[in-house]
């Protein structure tokens, strides 16, 4: 009896101990200020809005964090209620993301074409080495750029496993709309290694929704 109640006494340090941590506005300067306040088990979530980013976030975030937009979760895409405008003149991916260990997800977030170069390394990138990633319920929407550009709308790399699940990919031409690249940059290590069936070492893209030209 004891051993059990020290055991829950511990659960519930553990749980008090995580944060949810809610950024002033959907803003670049709030929202790189509440990821940089996360520790590890916190969730940081983005509030409703639409806000043009003239540059882009980078973060390593710690094990076991969430970084969770507006959007509904029970809608493919989210709902467009968190938006992100790429007005960037950098080509750096506007949520560059490099995991760690533990769980990371990234979820409700919509990521939207303006006036922004070329994201060559994806509009969206999570790499680093987490085998828990879970990146759900986000649309990236290309079709508002102006001019048009080529830019990548996903690129997933270093070795991270988990699955992408219920996002909305909208463009005019949609080939390779997620790039995965685990290994360096044409994703060989991801190839050369065992196919590992019936393992948790896979990504699995599963229930997203593309609207374009395929």
């Amino acid at each position: 009896l004891t051993g059990l109640l020290a055991v829950a006494a511990m659960a519930q340090v553990s749980t008090a101990q995580a944060a949810t941590i809610t950024a002033s506005s959907c803003a670049l300067s709030a929202v790189q200020s509440a990821v940089n306040q996360a520790a590890a088990g916190d969730t940081v979530r983005i509030p409703a809005g639409t806000c043009s980013w003239g540059s882009y976030l980078s973060w390593s975030p710690p094990p076991t964090v969430s970084l969770i937009g507006a959007g509904n979760l029970s809608t493919v895409g989210g709902g467009d209620a968190t938006v992100i405008v790429d007005d960037a003149a950098t080509g750096a991916p506007l949520l560059d993301i490099t995991t760690t260990s533990g769980t990371f997800r990234l979820a409700g977030i919509t990521v939207r074409g303006g006036s922004g170069r070329i994201k060559e390394g994806g509009m969206i990138y999570v790499g680093g080495s987490s085998t828990q990633v879970r990146i759900d319920h986000n649309h990236i929407n290309k079709t508002t750029y102006s001019p048009q550009n080529f830019s990548k709308y996903m690129v997933l790399g270093g070795t991270i496993k988990g699955v992408v699940d219920n996002n909305l990919i909208s463009g005019g031409a949609l080939q390779g709309w997620i790039h995965i690249v685990n290994g360096g940059s044409t994703g060989d290590q991801a190839w050369a290694a065992p196919t590992g069936f019936g393992g948790g070492d896979f990504l699995f893209l599963e229930s997203n929704r593309l609207v374009g030209q395929v």
